[in-house]
């Protein structure tokens, strides 16, 4: 149940599919008022991309959908592909502190460093 567009809750009620929250002093609540600032209550949480493969899923059969994502990419497509991370690899680089980190308002927020390890590793991957 989106609560806006390409955007969920992180947690929802059993049996009503209400949003749950909780606020900066730990009371469940059902709004979205007065939530501490170091956890994620709401986001796009990847459900987009989910419903996009069950869909893709349902109209072309599981079996089907699995045998196009193990097809080997081509020499042509990989190289495509590589071309295509070379900005975001060369961000991911730049963003990197003197410590090699990445950090956002002084601290290391496992989203940021789970999509740039990602993009990095694919890069690394299609470069053989």
């Amino acid at each position: 149940v989106p609560i806006r567009p390409n955007t969920w809750a992180r947690f929802y009620e059993l049996g009503t599919n209400r949003p749950l929250y909780f606020t900066s002093s730990y009371e469940l609540v059902y709004t979205d008022h007065d939530l501490p600032t170091h956890y994620s209550f709401q986001g796009s949480y990847g459900v987009a991309s989910m419903i996009r493969d069950y869909q893709e899923a349902r109209r072309a059969g599981l079996e089907e959908m699995r045998a196009r994502r193990a097809r080997p990419m081509t020499p042509e497509q990989k190289a495509a592909r590589r071309r295509a991370l070379e900005p975001r690899v060369a961000a991911a680089i730049a963003a990197l502190d003197e410590d090699g980190r990445w950090l956002r308002n002084g601290r290391i927020e496992c989203s940021i460093f789970v999509t740039n390890m990602t993009t990095l590793s694919e890069y690394l991957e299609l470069a053989g």
